[in-house]
C-alpha cells in the first residue's frame, strides 16, 4: 500500500476509533446514569407512597383524636355533674335524717297526746256516759287516734326517705366518673401524641419527597445531557463512517425478531451493508463502470481489530485464491456486485450471512481461522479487490480495505411474552382443587428458592404459620418458547398519580426526537416523495399526450405504473405523517418512570415473583385463561398476595394500579449466558390491574 493510501486509512481508522471509544465511554456513563435515575425515581415513588400512607394514617388519627376530644369533654362534664350530685346528695341525706328525727319526735308527742286523750275518754265514759262531754270526748278521741296514726305513717315515711337517700351511691358514681375521666384524658393524650407523631411523619415524608424529587430531577438532567452527548457522538461516527468508510454497517437479524420460534435462523445470521465503490473517472454521459472485481467480507474478533492490517487481509484473500479447498477459504465471504443498468439513488450492497449454513457442513471462520460462535464479539472488514485494468489506469495496484465496522454479537433472543397473553384474576387460597393445590405448592417452593433469607421470605413464613400462604390474585400467561433453560420473572410496576412528571424511556426518546428527528424525517421522506411525484407527473403528461393522439392503448399501458406510483406516494406520505405524529403528539402509556430490559435484569430477587409451569383448565375460559392447544404454547402461573412487592421492594398497596411485566431469562451455565439475550414483555399500553387485599 502506498504512503498516501496508508496515511488515509490510518486517519480514517483513527477517526472512527476515536469516535467509537467516545461512544463506548458515553454509553457506559449513560447506562450508569440510567441506574442512578431508576433508583432515584424508585426513592421518589417510595417517598410518595410513604407520604400517601402517612396522610391516610394522619387522617385516621385525626378522626380518633377528634372522637377522643369529644369523649373527654363528655367525661369531664360527667365528672362535674357527679361531684355536684355527690355534694347535694350528702346535704340531702343530712337534711332528710334531721327531718326524720323531727317527725319522729312530733309523732311521739302525738302518740302520747292520743294516750292521754284515751285516758280522759275512759274517765268520761265512766262518769258522764252519753252526755255532751262524753260525745265531745268520743269525737276527740277518734280524731286524735287518726292523727296519731297519720303521725306514725309520716314518721315511717321520713325514716324510709332518710334510708333511701343514704342508700344512693353518689360517691361510687363519683369514683367511677373520676376513673373514667382519667382514662379518657389518658386516651386523649395518647391520641394527641399519635396525631402529633403522624403529623411529624407527614412533615418528614414531605421533606423526604422534596429531597428525593430534587435528586431525581438532577439525575434526569444528567441522563438527558449524557443522552444528547451520546447521540451526538453516534451521529459523528455515522457521518465519518458514511463519508469515509463505505457506510459499513452490520445488523444482526435477531435484533429484528423475537426468539427462535419466529425465525430459527435469526440467532446465526448477520447482515453486512455497505456502499459500493463507484468509478470516479467515468464521464457524466457514460454509465459509471464498476472498478471492483469483487468484495470480500472478513470477520475479525473485536480484540484483534486494531492489529488487523491491509497485509493480513491481502494475504488472506489472495492466498486462498490458489489454496486447496480447506477451512482457509472459509475465512471470508466473497460478494460479486454488478451495478444496475438503470440509475439508482444511493445504491447499497446487502449480504445476509448465516455463519452455520454459508459453508455447510463447515462454518464461517474469523480471520484467525476459528469458527464463529454465539456470544463472541466481532467486527467486519470489507476488502474491495479492484479490476486490473482499473489499477493500470490509476497506476496504483493496491486494493481497498475498509476500517472495521462497529462490534456486533450474535445471540439467541428469548421469546417475549406478549402483554395481551398476561391475565390477572382474583383468587382465594384454600381451594380443594388438586391442580390449584399443586400449583400453589410448586409456586411457593420456587418462591422460597428465589427469596432465600430476604425480609419478604420472613414475612411469607410468618404469614404461612404452618398453613398454605394466603394469595388473593393469580397471574397466568402463555409463551411459544422452543428453548428449555428459561425462567420467567413476574414484576409489578406501580402505575399511579405518584409517578406524574417523572422521566420515562419513551419521553426521553421523544425529547431527543424533538431535537433532531423532524429534520431526519423530512430528509428521509421528502426527496423520495418529490422524486416519485416528478415521475408521476411525467406519466400523467404521457397519458395526456396519448389521449391527444387518440392512442387509448398507450394510455392504458401507462395506467398500472400511474396507480403504483400514486399508491407508493400515499404510503410514504402516511408513513411520514405517522412518524411526525409519533415525535410531536403521540402519547405513550407506560409505568410512568424509566424502565427497560437492562433495569429489569437488575431487579433484586426479593422484588419479583417466579412463574411456574401449570396446566390450564380445559373449560375455564370465563376467567380469561387459555385452554391447552397444539401450537407449542407453554403456560405459566404466579400468585400475588400480601407479601408480594413491586419492583422497588414496596408492598403492594390496596386499591393501587400496577402494570404486570414478565422478564424471560436464560438459566444456562454462566459461561454460556453471553449466547442469549433476555426478553421483557411490553410495558407500554398494557392493561393494568388493581390490587385488592380482600
Amino acid at each position: 500500500m502506498n504512503t498516501y493510501n496508508e496515511n488515509l486509512q490510518n486517519t480514517v481508522l483513527a477517526s472512527l476509533q476515536s469516535q467509537e471509544l467516545d461512544q463506548k465511554g458515553l454509553k457506559a456513563q449513560f447506562n450508569a446514569s440510567t441506574f442512578t435515575l431508576y433508583y432515584a425515581q424508585g426513592a421518589t415513588i417510595t417517598a410518595s407512597e410513604n407520604l400517601e400512607t402517612a396522610k391516610e394514617d394522619l387522617k385516621f388519627k385525626s378522626a380518633v383524636k377528634h372522637e377522643a376530644v369529644k369523649s373527654t369533654n363528655i367525661s369531664n362534664n360527667l365528672l362535674n355533674s357527679a361531684t355536684q350530685a355527690n355534694q347535694y346528695l350528702s346535704q340531702s341525706a343530712s337534711n332528710t335524717a334531721v327531718c326524720a328525727s323531727n317527725v319522729q319526735i312530733a309523732a311521739t308527742a302525738i302518740v302520747r297526746l292520743a294516750s292521754d286523750v284515751g285516758s280522759i275518754f275512759s274517765i268520761v265514759n265512766a262518769a258522764d256516759f252519753d252526755t255532751d262531754i262524753y260525745n265531745l270526748t268520743h269525737e276527740l278521741r277518734g280524731l286524735i287516734n287518726e292523727t296519731a296514726y297519720d303521725a306514725e305513717l309520716t314518721s315511717q315515711m321520713a325514716m324510709d326517705a332518710s334510708m333511701l337517700t343514704s342508700e344512693v351511691s353518689s360517691s361510687t358514681v363519683l369514683d367511677n366518673t373520676k376513673t373514667t375521666a382519667a382514662q379518657m384524658n389518658n386516651i386523649l393524650k395518647i391520641a394527641s401524641a399519635d396525631y402529633d407523631s403522624a403529623s411529624q411523619i407527614v412533615a418528614a415524608d414531605n421533606a423526604t419527597l422534596a429531597l428525593t424529587s430534587t435528586n431525581e430531577k438532577l439525575a434526569e438532567g444528567a441522563l438527558e445531557s449524557l443522552n444528547i452527548d451520546y447521540n451526538a457522538s453516534t451521529a459523528a461516527y455515522k457521518s465519518i463512517n458514511q463519508g469515509l468508510n463505505l457506510d459499513l454497517k452490520v445488523n444482526t437479524k435477531s435484533d429484528k425478531t423475537s426468539g427462535t420460534a419466529s425465525d430459527p435462523d435469526a440467532a446465526t445470521t448477520f447482515i453486512v451493508e455497505f456502499n459500493p465503490i463507484i468509478n470516479p473517472f467515468s464521464a457524466d454521459n457514460i454509465k459509471p463502470a464498476n472498478p471492483v472485481q469483487h468484495y470480500n467480507i472478513i470477520v475479525v474478533k473485536e480484540s484483534k481489530q486494531l492489529t488487523f492490517s491491509y497485509s493480513d487481509a491481502e494475504n488472506l484473500v489472495h492466498d486462498t485464491d490458489t489454496a486447496d479447498d480447506s477451512h482457509n477459504k472459509h475465512r471470508f465471504v466473497r460478494v460479486n456486485y454488478t451495478p444496475s443498468s438503470e440509475p439508482v439513488q444511493n445504491p447499497r450492497i446487502q449480504k445476509p450471512i448465516n455463519y452455520l449454513k454459508i459453508y455447510a457442513p463447515d462454518t464461517l471462520r474469523d480471520s484467525d481461522g476459528h469458527k464463529m460462535k454465539q456470544g463472541g464479539k466481532y467486527v467486519v472488514f470489507v476488502m474491495a479487490v479492484y479490476k486490473d485494468d482499473y489499477k493500470r489506469k490509476i497506476n496504483d495496484f493496491d486494493d481497498f480495505l475498509s476500517a472495521p465496522s462497529q462490534a456486533f454479537c450474535l445471540t439467541t433472543h428469548l421469546e417475549r411474552v406478549k402483554s395481551a397473553d398476561i391475565h390477572i384474576n382474583k383468587y382465594q387460597s384454600g381451594s380443594d382443587d388438586a391442580n390449584e393445590i399443586k400449583h400453589e405448592q410448586a409456586f411457593e417452593n420456587e418462591l422460597r428458592k428465589v427469596l432465600k433469607d430476604t425480609i419478604r421470605m420472613t414475612e411469607l413464613s410468618e404469614q404461612a404459620d404452618g398453613k398454605p400462604a394466603k394469595w388473593n390474585h393469580k397471574m397466568t400467561f402463555s409463551v411459544k418458547e422452543t428453548l428449555q433453560d428459561v425462567a420467567y420473572r413476574c414484576m409489578f410496576l406501580p402505575r399511579a398519580d405518584l409517578t406524574k412528571g417523572l422521566l420515562t424511556k419513551a419521553s426521553l426518546e421523544m425529547f431527543l426526537k424533538r431535537e433532531g428527528t423532524l429534520k431526519e424525517i423530512s430528509d428521509t421522506y421528502d426527496p423520495r416523495i418529490a422524486e416519485l411525484q416528478a415521475e408521476l407527473a411525467a406519466i400523467e403528461l404521457q397519458q395526456q399526450q396519448a389521449a391527444t393522439d387518440s392512442n387509448e392503448g398507450g394510455a392504458a399501458k401507462l395506467q398500472p405504473g400511474h396507480t403504483q406510483l400514486s399508491n407508493e406516494i400515499q404510503r410514504l406520505i402516511t408513513k411520514r405523517n405517522d412518524d411526525i405524529e409519533d415525535v410531536t403528539g403521540k402519547k405513550h402509556s407506560g409505568p410512568g418512570f424509566f424502565f427497560d430490559r437492562a433495569l429489569a435484569e437488575q431487579v433484586a430477587s426479593g422484588n419479583y415473583s417466579p412463574a411456574v409451569p401449570y396446566t390450564p383448565p380445559g373449560s375455564d375460559k370465563k376467567n380469561n385463561e387459555k385452554t391447552a392447544d397444539t401450537k407449542g404454547e407453554k403456560y405459566y402461573i404466579a400468585y400475588i398476595g400480601p407479601a408480594t412487592t413491586d419492583n422497588f421492594g414496596n408492598m403492594l398497596i390496596d386499591g393501587n394500579h400496577y402494570i404486570p411485566v414478565v422478564l424471560a431469562v436464560s438459566t444456562v451455565e454462566e459461561e454460556n449466558l453471553a449466547q442469549y439475550t433476555n426478553a421483557m414483555s411490553n410495558v407500554n399500553n398494557v392493561k393494568t390491574f388493581v390490587y385488592n387485599e380482600q
